[in-house]
């Protein structure tokens, strides 16, 4: 929906503040569409922005860096999404991920990021950091009700997963509110709570 002009060359000192995108998803026939598409843009802001029903992302960051995203709610999406092509120091705050596929997708090697403050509920999995994604901060935020895992953390190291509350977050065997698997080392998870009520683990780490 949103594009910025030049993603050959980037943009820089955009910022997006105070709408909402209603990509009525069931009422159009585009693919891989989504909401905000940022690509080769530096030192830019989203902010105050409702992301509901898209095809495909709620927000797209992709070879970007230094992007401000706070006080947005991403609703009905795959929430927000940082590469495939590296993506370097988002600041994430304040934000609500509502019933989302993915509250946000750490994908390939995006690194140096902070998520911070953020409440997510009913998504799949809220928080995935894929396939090198290192170096980045969780802290201070919440989750509920995930129906895959509240944080995974695959082929990634030197995160770090602290002071956050899980709150039934993680189902089936085979996930939990934190779970680890793959060519993964060098992260630390510390002083984060663990409600559980479903009876699955609050920590996996998978060989």
């Amino acid at each position: 929906v949103i594009q910025n002009q030049d993603t050959t060359n980037g943009n820089t000192n955009i910022t997006l503040r105070n709408f909402k995108i209603d990509g009525n998803d069931n009422g159009n026939s585009g693919t891989g569409l989504s909401g905000i598409n940022f690509e080769y843009v530096t030192n830019s802001k989203i902010e105050n922005v409702w992301v509901y029903d898209v095809e495909d992302y709620g927000i797209r960051s992709d070879k970007s860096s230094d992007i401000f995203i706070t006080n947005c709610t991403l609703e009905s999406n795959y929430g927000i999404h940082l590469g495939s092509n590296y993506a370097y120091r988002h600041i994430i705050a304040n934000n609500y991920f509502l019933s989302n596929s993915y509250g946000i997708f750490f994908a390939w090697q995006t690194d140096y990021h902070l998520v911070i403050g953020n409440v997510f509920k009913d998504n799949g999995t809220s928080l995935l950091l894929y396939s090198s994604t290192d170096y980045n901060i969780v802290i201070g935020n919440e989750f509920y009700e995930e129906t895959s895992a509240g944080v995974t953390i695959r082929d990634s190291s030197n995160n770090i997963i602290s002071n956050n509350a899980f709150y039934n977050s993680g189902s089936g065997t085979s996930n939990g509110s934190i779970r680890i698997y793959g060519n993964t080392s060098h992260n630390l998870i510390t002083s984060n709570q663990i409600y559980h009520s479903n009876g699955y683990a609050g920590i996996n780490i998978v060989d």
